[in-house]
C-alpha cells in the first residue's frame, strides 16, 4: 500500500495503477484498506485520463460505503492541481 501512495504522490500514476490493483487482488485486505486503494486508484486513473476505470471504482466505493472526507483532503494536500481536483468535487464522501 505504501509503495503506491510513494508513487501516487510522486504523480507515477501508472505504476500507482498498477501497484493498487495488486493490492487489490490479495485475498485478505482490510476493508479500510481496500477503501483507500481503490480510492487513489481511482483518482490515478483519472490523473491518467482513464475515466472508464475511475468510474468503475466510483461504483466500487459506493458499493463499500465510499470513503471518509479526509481522504480528499489528502489528496488536495498533495499538491493536485486546481484542474486536477475537478473529480473530487463530484466525488460523494461519507462524513466522518
Amino acid at each position: 500500500m505504501e509503495m503506491g501512495l510513494h508513487e501516487f504522490f510522486k504523480r507515477e500514476y501508472e505504476k500507482a495503477v498498477e501497484t493498487f490493483s495488486k493490492v487489490l487482488s490479495k485475498d485478505t485486505i482490510f476493508s479500510a484498506d481496500r477503501k483507500k486503494a481503490i480510492h487513489y486508484r481511482l483518482m490515478a486513473n483519472w490523473m491518467l485520463k482513464n475515466e472508464g476505470y475511475a468510474k468503475q471504482d466510483i461504483a466500487l466505493l459506493s458499493d463499500l460505503d465510499w470513503c471518509p472526507s479526509y481522504f480528499n483532503c489528502v489528496l488536495r494536500h498533495g499538491k493536485l492541481v486546481d484542474e486536477d481536483t475537478a473529480l473530487l468535487e463530484q466525488l460523494p464522501v461519507k462524513s466522518p
